[in-house]
């Protein structure tokens, strides 16, 4: 799975679930933490998407289209 397909799953996962923790994700799609944390930062510029509250334990997801 590519960047793009990556995101694209990312964010599909992130608005159906709306709340897990970074570490689930990384496993979830074979990647590193800071990978998704990467993806997700990127994410939010381009997509109607925020963290409502973010902790060492994950976030909660809102605003998904």
């Amino acid at each position: 799975m590519d960047t793009v397909e990556r995101r694209g799953e990312l964010v599909k996962t992130l608005c159906r679930r709306r709340y897990e923790r970074v570490e689930n994700l990384a496993a979830d799609f074979g990647v590193s933490e800071r990978t998704i944390r990467r993806d997700i930062e990127a994410l939010s510029r381009v997509v109607d998407m925020a963290a409502e509250y973010t902790s060492p334990k994950g976030s909660r997801w809102t605003g998904c289209i």
